[in-house]
């Protein structure tokens, strides 16, 4: 890459690409916003189209939410290939496909109840990286686990590899729906909880409560 960055994940990417040897491999974790970030023609959309053109950007994992300590990181892995060899510019793209896995939906963890632990990346190591498969031409598509043809990513006027999702119908069935029972006995319950603490306070203050006007 020959693009001058013009942030530190950008950067990162870029600086990583450059290292790489003939068929050296690397694996990033980026923030969300290095996807889609930037105009037509900006920094970002350059970095992105590189890294569809000039290697092979074979794997993108969706990370879950609640996994790092800064809160409200949403973030990517990028796994990507230097290709031996020149590539002219109207020669095709060294990405012929990008494969996403989305683990972010129907997730739920957090850092110290409920962590994300390697049992729950076995599905997409399974499916992504198979022992069995080692040059992964034999990658079958599933509800999380989607193939992205380059041809029509590179189409666009502004790049955007944000694309890792389940189906819509798949959505639905991971995302879990909360009844009006229940939402009503939480609001409930928070009710009762900001009611207490008011009859605190007011004892606190002398105040007395039930001389108060409906």
């Amino acid at each position: 890459m020959k693009i001058q960055p013009s942030g530190p994940s950008a950067g990162k990417s870029q600086h990583i690409g450059t290292q790489l040897t003939d068929k050296g491999r690397a694996a990033v974790i980026v923030p969300d916003g290095v996807l889609y970030e930037g105009g037509a023609g900006s920094v970002g959309d350059l970095v992105r189209r590189e890294l569809l053109t000039g290697y092979n950007l074979h794997t993108m994992l969706r990370l879950p939410e609640n996994i790092f300590y800064a809160g409200g990181v949403k973030a990517h892995v990028l796994f990507f290939e230097a290709v031996p060899g020149h590539r002219a510019d109207d020669d095709p793209p060294h990405t012929t496909y990008v494969w996403t896995y989305d683990l972010r939906t129907g997730s739920r963890f957090t850092l110290k109840k409920n962590p994300m632990k390697p049992e729950h990346l076995a599905d997409f190591e399974k499916q992504a990286f198979d022992p069995s498969d080692p040059d992964r031409k034999h990658r079958k598509e599933s509800d999380r686990f989607r193939r992205h043809a380059t041809a029509e990513l590179l189409a666009q006027k502004q790049v955007n590899l944000d694309i890792a999702r389940l189906s819509p119908e798949a959505s639905a069935a991971k995302e879990p729906t909360a009844s009006i029972d229940a939402l009503t006995r939480s609001v409930a319950g928070d009710l009762r909880s900001a009611l207490a603490g008011i009859e605190v306070f007011a004892q606190e203050l002398g105040v007395d409560l039930t001389t108060v006007s409906e």
